[in-house]
């Protein structure tokens, strides 16, 4: 018997011609949310855009989105995240999609989505978690989510992720946090823009370039963490500043 799965753009099987190889990335001709252009020369140089969607965006978009949440679900054999269907509480979740320039009948051909979910019952500090994370095979590797990673620092200030693939963890590896404190008591170590002092004494000062001391008074003493960036994080550091 033939496995196959088929959803509107989708159509798996191990032998059919169009097989799960060939994954046609959503088109639309309308978006609306917020546009957040990628800092990046490259990116720049592709059109590729990161947007926010709204409330006032359409079913296309929220297809769209969905689309990319059941990529998610078959590469990580994880429940589905999210379904255009349901209703969205815009407060407490996050959508964003990235999209390449349209051909001659669309404007916007979709190439990965993603999804932050609102915590506010596990810190007293609320914070958002990566709740789904999905980009076409064809545009990763290409620094989609490395470059858009400062976007979503900065529009959420603390973030919580999860690294549920070994690619993950690499790239987290050596990222500034900033840690908070659980309503369990617990120290959760999210990542920021700026690193925070581990023992919970708040924002670290940069000492020299890449250097992070925290200097807390603890009576007749200072708190002595220290962060150092990580000599790949400082360069491209450097090269954001330059452009």
């Amino acid at each position: 018997m033939i496995a196959q799965y088929k959803h509107k753009g989708y159509k798996f099987s191990e032998f059919a011609q169009e097989s799960w190889w060939k994954i046609e990335a959503p088109k639309l001709q309308n978006l609306v949310g917020r546009q957040h252009p990628m800092p990046g020369k490259r990116q720049q140089r592709t059109g590729l855009t990161l947007w926010e969607l709204e409330a006032r965006c359409g079913q296309g978009e929220l297809e769209a989105a969905s689309w990319c949440a059941k990529g998610w679900t078959r590469e990580l054999d994880q429940d589905p995240p999210f379904n255009a269907r349901s209703r969205v509480d815009w407060d407490a979740y996050s959508l964003w999609l990235w999209t390449l320039p349209g051909g001659m009948s669309w404007r916007f051909t979709v190439v990965g989505g993603c999804a932050f979910a609102r915590d506010i019952g596990i810190s007293h500090d609320p914070f958002w978690t990566l709740h789904w994370l999905w980009i076409h095979p064809f545009s990763r590797h290409r620094g989609v989510w490395a470059e858009s990673f400062a976007v979503f620092v900065q529009r959420f200030h603390l973030l919580q992720i999860h690294p549920l693939t070994s690619a993950m963890q690499r790239f987290l590896a050596g990222r500034p946090t900033h840690p908070v404190r659980g309503s369990a008591g617990e120290m959760l170590q999210l990542f920021a823009r700026e690193p925070g002092c581990k023992k919970g004494h708040g924002p670290m000062v940069e000492h020299t370039p890449g250097l992070w001391l925290c200097g807390a008074r603890l009576g007749d003493d200072i708190c002595r963490e220290k962060w150092a960036a990580p000599a790949l994080l400082r360069s491209a550091s450097s090269a954001a500043s330059t452009r």
